[in-house]
């Protein structure tokens, strides 16, 4: 399969690095650090599969998340407030309104995880701090909401510079 890369000839590095060899590895671009899988018999480095970060952040991360989502704001009776943010969502360039409420949807595409991951912190955090029809919080609550609006900041914050 071609890359766009040159083949990195692993045992000629290892050789190098193993003889002290600087001159050869500087040569080639090669840090001076000892490579963990040089040492697995058999392995040739490139010939790992690698995990698309994106792709495990969407199915994974993302998606755990939204099942946490749902069941904190259940806890707190406050999904009806989240559905209603949701099915309100405005349109605006780079985002496509989500065709059916929340809790309907089933299956989630790649490109509704995207959409997902731009406005979940907005309307989760509106979710939580709504005043009509919602009881208002205790001080106890606020403080959950809180830590609660930082965690989902933080998570689709490092998906977005992802």
């Amino acid at each position: 399969m071609e890359t766009g890369y040159p083949i990195c000839h692993h045992a000629d590095y290892r050789a190098a690095y193993m003889e002290s060899d600087m001159s050869s590895l500087n040569v080639h671009r090669v840090k001076n650090i000892r490579n963990a899988l040089w040492s697995v018999p058999n392995l040739n480095p490139p010939d790992l599969i690698r995990a698309d970060i994106l792709h495990n952040m969407l199915l994974g991360v993302l998606n755990h998340m939204m099942d946490w989502i749902q069941g904190f704001l259940e806890q707190h009776d406050r999904m009806n407030a989240f559905d209603h943010v949701w099915s309100r969502l405005p349109p605006y360039s780079g985002f496509t309104v989500p065709a059916k409420a929340y809790r309907m949807v089933t299956q989630w595409s790649g490109k509704e995880m995207q959409n997902f991951a731009k406005v979940i912190l907005g309307a989760f955090t509106v979710a939580l701090r709504r005043k009509a029809n919602q009881p208002n919080p205790t001080g106890c609550q606020v403080q959950e909401f809180n830590k609660a609006i930082r965690c989902v900041y933080s998570m689709t914050d490092f998906y977005l510079m992802t």
